[in-house]
């Protein structure tokens, strides 16, 4: 049903919020039979999710007075036992109901049906403010893998719905305004406290949120932002070791804040505004001259972290020579993926918020100065190669991390948004698109779907000569994975089902299907030809794909295998028989 209504999502201005009492799929009186369902689902729901703040709040910090116990007088110690066992009873249960999975799922649910049905939210805006409270308890499960999950979600969904929250307040009274400089100050105190650099990013997210709306307590965040500066700058005039463990955060949390703080409206006065400029200037002159190069790596890595947050509201940085080799060191995963994934998601983020941006102007005819667009445009071109690059799965290393693949689908999505803007010609990047649907991971899917968009927009940008080039570069992809021809043994060919992608573009047409077959003869000739090594493993995963594709004579793949089998026979038995295994 969620699927015929129109969803709000957290980024939705307040004005443009759109609430129909219609819909596609069912009658007008079923839809509101399940509104009405979904509303006791969400009263509920919210009761449920104060119950465990509760619990989460008294667990924490206890309910035992242990000066009222010091006092009490020896005669009462019999009657004094009894009461501390009832409370150490009472202290268990509480612990059992002070579940944190219980509360993500619970918060989950919310958000979704908030999302769905923003008006629910209007009645519980006040109580759900003052109940999202980040509690140590919720810390202690920082270190495990459930916690860590667990809290990752809680800490997601209370910045969603925060957010909403802020937007349903069309009057922020006294009562609110109290609730959430309560919880800006728990956020912010939380966040020195977290191991995470992830959890630190989430929970200052969460406190960015409170102040998109019609609220005056921003002090909070400037505050923290001027003092995870003024640390950063004791650290790199003194570089004690006793600072090294807090300086990555202090990074980090500045280059998060950074991205609130170069909006316009979030300052109380001028004064502020030029406050953070000169804070912004010399953080920026600190990471980029200094800790960028520093010894120690975790320092590095945070600074580059930093510098990402800042391109979000900033690109025009990108101007400066050091930066801009620094970014391309990052970009091309030379300073590890935390880094890489940061400045691929800070050009996202820049993108498509100028996207909004220009389409508002355009809304309102006015007109847009042509420098932001420049600055896209010279991101789109300069660094092109570098997101194509990161989007390719890393096949010496073995399985991939959760960041690697973080940073293969931040750079697909990086691509898509580049293409839906008009950046670059699509004819630069399809090949490679369909040369990225040769594996089954969520970045492959995702590049599946932006290359059906462009195919349903203009059939020529997938020709034959498309779809050839990109199956050449996914077989080059694999074969860089393979050091030496005598370690074929431990190559990986393309599954089947590869290129269904790219079959598909072409209709299932037989002429087609054979002129694609053609091309790759061709390709698999010319490697023949070259006598390198590299290129004959690139004509056994060529003769594989081959062998998958339907429509064709068999003399053309028969006749290259016969070919190949004859330079194969040059690299020793070993490779000989590995390749005849693969080839069965």
């Amino acid at each position: 049903i969620g699927q015929g209504h129109p969803m709000h999502s957290a980024e939705e201005e307040e004005e443009e919020e759109v609430i129909v009492d219609e819909h596609p799929l069912i009658s007008s009186q079923e839809f509101a039979s399940v509104k009405k369902g979904c509303r006791r689902i969400f009263d509920a729901l919210v009761q449920e999710v104060t119950l465990q703040q509760s619990a989460l709040s008294r667990y924490s910090y206890g309910d035992v007075d242990e000066e009222q116990e010091e006092s009490e007088e020896p005669e009462e110690l019999e009657e004094l036992l009894v009461q501390k066992e009832g409370q150490s009873e009472e202290r268990r249960r509480r612990q059992e109901q002070a579940d944190l999975p219980r509360l993500s799922l619970l918060l989950r649910g919310l958000t979704n049906l908030a999302s769905c049905f923003p008006e629910l939210l209007k009645p519980h805006a006040g109580s759900l403010l003052s109940s999202m409270v980040i509690h140590p308890k919720m810390l202690e499960q920082e270190g495990t893998a459930r916690g860590y999950g667990d809290l990752m979600h809680i800490l997601s969904s209370s910045a969603q719905l925060a957010r909403m929250c802020v937007l349903q307040l069309k009057e922020v009274g006294e009562e609110e305004e109290k609730s959430i400089f309560a919880l800006q100050k728990n956020l912010a105190l939380v966040a020195n406290r977290v191991r995470s650099r992830r959890t630190l990013t989430c929970l200052l997210r969460c406190l960015c949120t409170l102040t998109r709306g019609k609220v005056s307590t921003r002090s909070v965040i400037f505050r923290t932002f001027r003092r995870y500066v003024q640390f950063t700058r004791e650290y790199s005039k003194g570089r004690r070791k006793e600072h090294l463990s807090y300086v990555g955060t202090a990074l980090v949390g500045a280059g998060t804040l950074c991205r609130h703080l170069g909006r316009s409206d979030a300052y109380e006065n001028e004064e502020q505004q030029q406050e953070f400029e000169l804070l912004h200037t010399s953080l920026f002159q600190l990471c980029a001259k200094k800790l960028s190069q520093d010894p120690e790596e975790v320092v590095k890595r945070a600074a580059l972290q930093c510098i990402g947050g800042m391109l979000v509201r900033k690109p025009s940085l990108l101007l400066d020579a050091s930066l801009s080799s620094l970014v391309s060191s990052a970009l091309s995963g030379k300073e590890g993926s935390v880094a890489q994934l940061t400045v691929l998601e800070a050009f996202r983020v820049y993108l498509e918020d100028e996207d909004i941006e220009l389409s508002r102007a355009r809304q309102r005819k006015e007109t847009k100065d042509e420098t932001v667009s420049g600055i896209s445009t010279f991101i789109a071109n300069e660094y092109l190669p570098l997101f194509i690059a990161a989007s390719f799965p890393s096949l010496q290393d073995g399985t991939a991390t959760a960041t690697q693949e973080a940073v293969r689908m931040e750079a697909v999505s990086l691509l898509g948004v580049i293409l839906r803007r008009g950046l670059t010609a699509p004819h630069c990047v399809s090949s490679n698109l369909i040369a990225l649907s040769a594996w089954a991971e969520a970045p492959s899917r995702a590049a599946c779907r932006i290359l059906m968009g462009l195919h349903d927009k203009d059939r020529g940008v997938c020709g034959i000569n498309q779809i050839a080039e990109g199956i050449a570069i996914a077989v080059r992809h694999v074969s860089s994975s393979i050091p030496l021809p005598q370690d074929i043994a431990k190559l990986r060919p393309l599954p089947p089902a590869a290129f269904a992608t790219a079959l598909l573009l072409l209709s299932r047409d037989a002429r087609q299907v054979r002129n694609l077959i053609a091309a790759l003869l061709h390709r698999i000739e010319v490697a023949l030809g070259s006598g390198k090594e590299k290129d004959m493993i690139s004509c056994f995963l060529l003769v594989c794909v081959l062998a998958h594709l339907k429509h064709q004579s068999i003399d053309g793949p028969l006749y290259s295998i016969f070919l190949l089998s004859k330079r194969v026979m040059t690299w020793g038995t070993t490779a000989m028989h590995a390749l005849q295994a693969l080839s069965e």
